[in-house]
């Protein structure tokens, strides 16, 4: 498998069970698997991407709003979690391949931010910066691992306060 050979798609009706059991085997717990089945009955937007090898879904992220109380008023951006690969496609680019899709999708959707706690390795390859200390998700705790993608000029000036994702999420 390579990345140039991945399909990215919309989810569609009938691919939940299939991206239920990649959240399940991709991680240690089904926590992931719940949030998803969360997300895609309470959130709106939601936006879950696919990505298919060969017509077999590979991996899956979701795509949810956020928000950002600041000095200035409300902010709304996007938040990008969770994100799962099958664990025999993990390190072939799908992870990748989605995450560029997730850019793309936020840009089409007009945000001017999106969220991510992740790996910092894996998602300032991709423009990710840290959000700390002018984001917060929670606590300090999370700063290390939470990372801002700015998707309008000169929007992490203006950018400061805790997020509030979905509460499917926030239950976690």
């Amino acid at each position: 498998m390579s990345a140039s050979a991945l399909n990215i798609r919309h989810e569609s009706p009938g691919d939940e069970a299939r991206i239920r059991a990649i959240y399940e085997t991709a991680f240690a717990t089904s926590a992931e698997a719940d949030v998803v089945d969360s997300l895609r009955a309470e959130s709106k937007p939601y936006v879950g991407l696919v990505a298919e090898d060969d017509g077999a879904i590979v991996g899956h992220l979701v795509l949810t709003e956020v928000v950002v109380e600041t000095h200035a008023g409300r902010m709304t951006g996007l938040g990008l979690a969770p994100l799962g690969v099958d664990k025999q496609a993990q390190g072939k680019g799908v992870g990748s391949a989605l995450v560029l899709a997730a850019l793309d999708e936020a840009r089409t959707h007009g945000s001017d931010f999106l969220v991510i706690l992740g790996d910092p390795k894996f998602y300032t390859r991709f423009g990710f910066v840290q959000a700390a200390p002018a984001l917060r998700w929670r606590s300090r705790d999370f700063d290390p691992y939470f990372m801002v993608y700015p998707l309008r000029e000169g929007i992490l000036e203006d950018l400061r306060g805790v997020v509030t994702y979905q509460p499917a999420i926030e239950r976690m």
